[in-house]
């Protein structure tokens, strides 16, 4: 099942899908100095990316994670960078799928309370009102984070396009 796009950053291309993100969500990692290696599990790069990458020979310097959920819909963004950018063409290009592993650190990465909620919506988007009520203030703290972005990521272009007229009036 594909749980993640990954978008390139310096281009605007996807660079692929992949099945899972390993360092990424993990509870316990230490989070103190924004050091990550993360393996970027059944990676499929795709055919534009590959294309614009033999073109222009340009390295992969800042990524976006796009979290699916499981109808293929994105939940969330983050934006990792890498510490040393990576060459494919230093390397032969998979044409499979593939494991991927890279270093770096996350501009804004969710708190493990949020990262808790974010792999429960992964599964399914709650249908209850009020599930928040019986949380721990550090859960609810973590709520209140999930809710602020995803509300912020998945506005409706129309909304935005009235907002829009409104400015310019």
């Amino acid at each position: 099942m594909i749980r993640y796009i990954i978008i390139d950053t310096e281009s605007d291309l996807m660079i692929g899908d992949c099945t899972d993100i390993l360092g990424f969500s993990e509870e316990g990692i230490s989070r103190d100095y924004n050091e990550y290696d993360l393996t970027i599990a059944g990676l499929k790069l795709s055919d534009t990316y590959i294309q614009h990458y033999l073109a222009t020979k340009s390295s992969m310097k800042e990524i976006n994670l796009y979290m699916l959920d499981q109808e293929g819909n994105k939940l969330n963004s983050h934006s990792f960078f890498l510490h040393k950018p990576y060459f494919f063409h230093k390397r032969a290009i998979p044409q499979e799928r593939f494991n991927l592993e890279v270093s770096g650190g996350f501009s804004n990465l969710p708190s493990d309370e949020a990262m808790k909620i974010w792999k429960q919506w992964v599964v399914a988007k709650p249908t209850m009102k009020n599930t928040w009520e019986n949380l721990s203030s550090e859960q609810l703290l973590g709520w209140l984070e999930v809710i602020r972005v995803h509300s912020g990521f998945n506005k409706p272009q129309e909304e935005d396009q009235k907002k829009m007229i409104f400015i310019w009036i």
